[in-house]
């Protein structure tokens, strides 16, 4: 389920966005948290056409589990996860460990 305002404004991102021509997606979503920072466009660019045509069921398969490992928050960035660090950290670009520490 997504909530109205979530719809509206993924609806009005996407207008104006050159990646999403020609594409059928679906979305969902999680109310009051935050949207990608840099917008859907980057997502949008990684998806397929609908003029390529169906995938393939083996590929319909790996993208419904790729789907369930779909980053929240806004940075959009799984490298930045360290260790017990959690998302909302990242997008407030807090660091957990001294600088420069490996």
């Amino acid at each position: 389920r997504t909530c109205r305002d979530d719809v509206a404004s993924v609806l009005v991102s996407v207008l104006g966005e050159p990646a999403a021509s020609g594409k059928t997606f679906e979305f969902s979503s999680v109310q009051g948290y935050p949207k990608p920072r840099e917008g859907y466009g980057t997502t949008l660019a990684r998806m397929r056409p609908d003029a390529d045509g169906p995938l393939s069921v083996e590929q319909l398969d790996a993208e419904y589990r790729l789907m369930q490992q779909l980053l929240p928050g806004e940075v959009q960035d799984a490298t930045k996860l360290e260790m017990g660090r959690k998302y909302e950290e990242v997008d407030a670009g807090e660091v957990s460990r001294e600088k420069g520490a490996a």
